[in-house]
């Protein structure tokens, strides 16, 4: 009896799961310190952990997805060092998988495993972050599977399901993907295929999931803290504060040092090739269409939903946005020089190349960089930073587990220490809730005042920079009043300094 050639799949992301597991724990198992925007979604679980309300105790401007996945992962496994990296690297095989899959509804052979590659090796390696961004891809990813081969009512309330769950992370993708398979259904209908499901009754279908989805979702927090509450903290003020914060190109990694050079290729690459793969697309349909055999349909709707996630992101393409919605782009480029060509067959040959070199070198590197150890209260962990392993070190030995401190610039100390923020916010570069700096001090100096709290943790760059949108200086009247109140003990090499509570 002749065996079945084994599905090569998941021997792919098992690989992906190792090469992401040794970027973010030193062997045998212990787990780097991961920050940035990260820190944001673990830091509000473990205040909800700790029976805090979102959006009523604390302030979030996006929907209570991610920060809900962590929640239950601490209530799972305890609020552990190494959860928030496994939660980075299921998201990372979670969209290599998606990725992968749609690839392989457009692209036959190893080339269809080629954008996965890619993906996780140039993008999501770039950003290795376990955001909103990265979940509401995944759930819009995942939403288009269904829909690709066949379009029946079942299939479009399944995506249709999907993408009310993208707008439970980022409340916009989903919104946008729903809006780019509608322009499909009529499109669709409008090449008159055979077969294709009625537009009304197919667009009803998908547009009644997504908005039971959505409420079904929201509807605790709409009964907890009020539907106003809701509106204000993830559209009114998204409106008025996000957009336009970060300009396309902005962020360009420096070269030299030398090994910020694929980091820079990458992001060159992201920001030229996300736009213009569409409109390299739209030239070759309309030149081939009808011309040449290929799987139209689904390039069309790949081509749509990956347009429209970039209008999305459009009004303010920071680095990690326009990361999180390449996926798209970067399957339809792989498409584009996939044919026989000895000019296509070397580009895919190099790509090829490149994504197997970052998975031995990037994986090797992790292994041997700088790393200092600390025993925190979340667990052991590798610090990748000087500048962060100084000032958990000194907090460490500092504080206790439990105590009340602040943090300016964000809430990188508050998980591995396990300290507790008594604020409403969770800095102060965007504790813009009212126009009045007055009010914005209060928001601050009350709950610090009323806790006595010991320690703030002050950026230099509150002192130096302009805040969002061009902002005036609001923090003067805090300024003043935390000069009254708390006094310099330590300043770090950064120029990061410790204010200690006048006795």
């Amino acid at each position: 009896m002749r065996r079945n050639v084994s599905n090569p799949l998941p021997w792919f992301l098992l690989g992906a799961a190792a090469f992401l597991y040794l970027k973010l724990f030193l062997l045998p198992s212990t787990p780097v310190l991961i920050g940035g925007d990260q820190s944001f979604f673990v830091s509000n679980a473990t205040r909800m952990l700790r029976g805090e309300l979102i959006y009523r105790d604390f302030f979030q401007f996006t929907p209570p997805g991610t920060d809900l996945v962590y929640l239950s992962l601490f209530k799972a496994f305890g609020a552990r060092a190494w959860v928030p990296n496994l939660v980075v690297i299921l998201l990372g095989v979670g969209l290599t998988w998606v990725t992968t899959a749609i690839s392989k509804s457009v692209l036959q052979g190893p080339s269809a495993f080629l954008p996965g590659l890619l993906f996780l090796t140039l993008v999501y390696n770039g950003m290795p972050v376990g955001t909103h961004h990265w979940f509401s891809t995944l759930a819009v990813m995942a939403g288009v599977i269904p829909v690709m081969a066949h379009r029946t009512h079942f299939r479009l309330a399944a995506a249709g399901a999907l993408f009310g769950l993208a707008s439970f992370f980022t409340q916009t993708r989903g919104a946008m993907a729903l809006l780019a398979l509608l322009v499909f259904l009529a499109w669709e209908h409008s090449e008159e295929k055979q077969g294709s499901i009625s537009l009304p009754k197919g667009a009803l279908s998908l547009s009644v999931s997504y908005a039971l989805t959505i409420a079904a979702l929201s509807s605790y927090y709409v009964l907890k803290v009020g539907l106003n509450r809701l509106v204000y903290c993830q559209v009114v003020y998204v409106i008025k504060q996000l957009p336009g914060y970060a300009g396309y190109f902005e962020g360009l990694p420096a070269v030299p040092p030398w090994h910020n050079l694929l980091k820079s290729g990458v992001f060159v690459a992201v920001h030229a090739f996300l736009p213009l793969a569409y409109v390299l697309f739209l030239f070759r349909y309309r030149r081939d269409h009808g011309k040449v055999a290929e799987p139209w349909d689904r390039l069309v709707l790949v081509s749509l939903v990956g347009f429209f996630l970039f209008l999305e992101v459009a009004p303010g393409p920071s680095c990690l946005r326009l990361y999180g919605v390449f996926a798209p782009a970067l399957i339809i480029l792989i498409w584009l020089k996939s044919g026989p060509s000895k000019l296509s067959q070397a580009c895919r040959g190099w790509l090829w190349a490149t994504g197997l070199a970052v998975v031995v070198a990037g994986s090797w590197s992790a292994q041997r960089r700088w790393r200092a150890y600390l025993d925190l209260p979340s667990g052991r962990t590798a610090i990748p930073t000087p500048a962060a392993y100084e000032r958990l070190h000194w907090l460490l030995y500092h504080t206790r587990p439990s105590d009340y401190a602040f943090e300016a610039d964000g809430p990188d100390i508050y998980f591995p220490l396990d300290l507790r923020n008594p604020t409403y916010v969770y800095d102060l570069y965007r504790m813009t809730l009212d126009s009045a700096p007055s009010k914005e001090a209060q928001v601050v100096l009350e709950p610090l005042e009323r806790h006595h709290v010991r320690y703030i943790l002050w950026t230099a760059s509150l002192d130096t920079q302009d805040l969002l949108n061009g902002q005036s200086d609001h923090l003067t009247p805090m300024r003043a009043s935390l000069s009254a109140h708390y006094h310099v003990v330590k300043t770090f090499a950064d120029g990061d300094q410790v204010w200690e509570r006048k006795e």
